[in-house]
Parts: C-alpha cells; sequence; structure tokens
C-alpha cells in the first residue's frame, strides 16, 4: 500500500468516526430529551403507585439502558482511550443492548398476555421461542466475545481488529431477532382486529383502526419491528462500519418505547375501573389490565 492509498484509507476512517459520533450524539440528546419530557409521567405512574414486573422492568429499561447509552456515546468520544480498556470494552459491548433488547420483548410479550386474554396455551408457546432464541444470541455473543481482539492505535480509538469467529452468526442473529419482533407486530395485529370485529355486522372504519393502533399497542409493536428492518438494511447497505451508529439508535427506540409503552398502558388503567369497556357499536376492546 503506497502512501496516497494510506493517506485516503485514514481519511475514510476518520470521517467514518465522525460521523458514527455525529449519530451517537443524535441517539444520546433524543434519549435524555425524552426522559426530561415524560419524568412527570414517570412519577406518577411508577414512583407513586404500587410496584409489580413492570415497575421493575421500566426501571431497568430507563436507567440501565440509559445509563449505558450515555456511557457508550461517551467512549467513542474517547481520543485516547487505553489500550486495556479497549480490550475489555469491545468483547463486552454486544452485552448491554441485547439486555435492553431482551426487556423490551418481555414487555411486549406482557402486552400480548393481556391481549389474548391471560391464556397460558398462548403464552406457553410464545416464551419457549423467546428462550430459544436467547438461547442462541447467548451462544453467538459468548464466542464473538471470545474471539474479538481490538487496539486502540488507530487514530487514538479502539477498533476490532480480528474476527476469527465466524460474523455470518451475527448478522442471522439479527434476522432471528427481525423474525421474532415481526412474531409478535403480527399477533397484536390480530389480537386489535379480532377484539374490534368479534360484533357482527361491524365495518372497517378509521375510528377502529386508531383504536386498534393505540389501544391495542398495535403503534408500539409496528415501531419495534420497523427498527430492526431499518438496522438490517443499514447494515446490509453500509456493513458493519455502521455498527455504532445503528446500535445508538436501536437502543434509544427501544428505550423510549419500551418505557412509553408502560407508562401508556399504566396511565390508561388508572383512568378507568375494569380491564375491559364496551364499543358504542357493539364489539369488545381489551385494553389493559393490572398485570401491567
Amino acid at each position: 500500500m503506497n502512501s496516497t492509498q494510506l493517506e485516503q484509507g485514514f481519511v475514510e476512517f476518520g470521517r467514518l468516526i465522525q460521523v458514527n459520533r455525529m449519530c451517537l450524539a443524535a441517539a444520546t440528546t433524543w434519549l435524555v430529551f425524552d426522559f426530561f419530557m415524560i419524568f412527570d409521567q414517570e412519577v406518577e405512574y411508577i414512583w407513586k403507585q404500587s410496584s409489580s414486573i413492570s415497575t421493575l422492568l421500566y426501571l431497568l429499561l430507563r436507567y440501565f439502558g440509559s445509563a449505558w447509552s450515555i456511557f457508550s456515546s461517551v467512549v467513542l468520544f474517547l481520543d485516547h482511550p487505553s489500550l486495556a480498556f479497549s480490550k475489555v470494552f469491545v468483547p463486552l459491548e454486544v452485552w448491554p443492548p441485547w439486555i435492553i433488547v431482551a426487556i423490551v420483548e418481555v414487555i411486549l410479550q406482557m402486552r400480548l398476555y393481556v391481549l389474548y386474554k391471560r391464556s397460558k396455551k398462548f403464552l406457553a408457546p410464545l416464551a419457549i421461542c423467546f428462550l430459544a432464541k436467547v438461547a442462541v444470541l447467548l451462544v453467538v455473543y459468548i464466542n464473538f466475545s471470545s474471539t474479538v481482539r481490538a487496539t486502540n492505535r488507530q487514530l487514538g480509538v479502539y477498533a476490532c481488529t480480528s474476527l476469527p469467529y465466524d460474523t455470518r452468526w451475527i448478522s442471522a442473529s439479527l434476522y432471528l431477532t427481525l423474525a421474532f419482533e415481526l412474531t409478535l407486530c403480527s399477533l397484536s395485529i390480530w389480537a386489535g382486529y379480532r377484539s374490534q370485529f368479534s360484533a357482527p355486522g361491524l365495518r372497517w372504519s378509521r375510528a377502529y383502526l386508531i383504536d386498534i393502533l393505540v389501544g391495542g399497542s398495535v403503534l408500539y409493536f409496528l415501531c419495534f419491528a420497523l427498527m430492526w428492518v431499518v438496522a438490517i438494511i443499514t447494515l446490509s447497505v453500509y456493513g458493519w462500519k455502521w455498527g455504532e451508529a445503528t446500535n445508538a439508535f436501536g437502543a434509544a427506540t427501544s428505550i423510549i418505547g419500551g418505557c412509553r409503552l408502560i407508562l401508556h398502558l399504566r396511565k390508561a388503567a388508572s383512568s378507568v375501573p375494569y380491564a375491559r369497556h364496551p364499543r358504542p357499536h357493539g364489539g369488545l376492546t381489551i385494553v389493559y389490565n393490572h398485570l401491567l
């Protein structure tokens, strides 16, 4: 490699770092802004309410997830991290986002459990699929963490330098997660459709569509599924060099969406005395349940 090619390589690498830093800064800003935007709701529906499983999930998602997102953003802005730090950070970098996604998927499954009238026959196969996915991802990420190597010599920032482990498994893990998210989304759409048109004579209307999307929380399911579609397209087109930016926006979307879903359900549950209410022209909308 001659000096011109070497110079172009360093320029391209520097531009890549700059773009990833800008994306991380934007994702972190969005996350912090959302925290202050809904903090009053958090106090009202989390801190002032009795504790439940959703309380723990909310606190883990909001505070552990936010702390990690901010920390990882700060790390990428370091110009001269120590080699020892780089060797620890790079192998462990995949685990907090995995935990964040798992928490969100637990929340979504709890919501589906409510929408399907607390049916254990429905929950059991869904939970088995979730645990199977978790087991596969554990194997993939353990192999990644044990084989990845890092350095801090290129432009003074940490970088992944070698991956003896087959990276195709990491790509496959994204498709596995997308498939599970699309399954959850499809189940939420079907639950909303079934609840709206369970009575004869009901016709499709804009009001019913809005009630399915909002009252049935389908909008949140669609948001998470769309996030994974965008992430996979981005990584397929631009490669893993955009991994930090994709990771940052994915984590921010998961944290914000998961927290807002819990607050949305708790707010609605506190405003109605029952978990169900009749529609004006027949039919029944399953809205909320004290599980959340």
